[in-house]
């Protein structure tokens, strides 16, 4: 039977570091990223956290990506959605919500789809948890809203367990600071933010998610969370 897991955590929360010690273990899983995952779905990624871009280039590169014949007609109108908000009120939280629903749409149709299909494993990085978390509770935009506007790129590819790592904002973002690659566009955002998005998760987990999941302490060490999570995951493919 397939299992689709996901790893949820605050920037800075650890997901990354634990999603690639996993692979060691479940080195065949099919792996999946949001945003991102595929050429298109990158392109998207590329226009939401590049700091540098403007607004002009934004749009530029998403008006090229429309064009392509292989792009899902979900991913596409979300596209076309978030062009329009883009040119006329620049990067708001909406436009977030589009573009990262249509990475989620790409990413659902053309990787997770198939694979659960097929009964593979699928490894995940990020979720509709994270547009519930930071546009939908701390851009403001209602929980209820980012919902429904995630419902087309979502339907059929629920994880069987999602793993929330539990992190202060604080904590994580202080873990950001020591970080010495380039920082993204939501890194610059303020505490203030931040804190809002870990609320967000926790009103998520309590109050809409549809599927299995799990909250780690993720301020244990690095291996104490490692230890913890790997045998949730082998518990979780043991079961029907």
């Amino acid at each position: 039977m397939s299992k689709y897991f996901s790893i949820i955590s605050p920037d800075g929360g650890g997901k990354d570091a634990l999603f690639n010690r996993l692979l060691t273990i479940y080195p065949n899983a099919v792996q999946m990223y949001e945003p991102g995952g595929t050429k298109e779905a990158d392109i998207i990624r590329h226009v939401l956290l590049d700091k540098d871009l403007t607004i002009k280039e934004r749009t530029t590169l998403l008006k090229i990506l429309v064009t392509e014949k292989e792009l899902s007609s979900v991913c596409h109108q979300y596209l076309i959605n978030a062009i329009l908000l883009l040119e006329k009120d620049g990067m708001t939280g909406m436009a977030e919500a589009y573009l990262y629903a249509a990475s989620r749409a790409e990413t659902n149709e053309k990787i997770v789809k198939p694979a659960l299909e097929e009964g593979e494993i699928v490894l995940s990085r990020r979720t509709v948890a994270c547009s519930m978390s930071y546009q939908g509770h701390a851009r403001g935009i209602g929980m209820n809203n980012i919902w429904e506007l995630n419902q087309p790129a979502v339907r059929e590819c629920y994880p069987t367990l999602e793993i929330f790592l539990d992190v202060p904002a604080e904590v994580a973002q202080g873990r950001i600071q020591q970080r010495t690659e380039k920082q993204d566009r939501l890194d610059n955002e303020s505490m203030d933010f931040h804190r809002k998005t870990v609320e967000g998760y926790h009103k998520y987990y309590k109050e809409y998610c549809p599927y299995p999941y799990v909250i780690v302490d993720g301020t244990q060490t690095k291996e104490k969370v490692f230890e913890d999570v790997a045998k949730i995951i082998k518990n979780h493919l043991q079961t029907n």
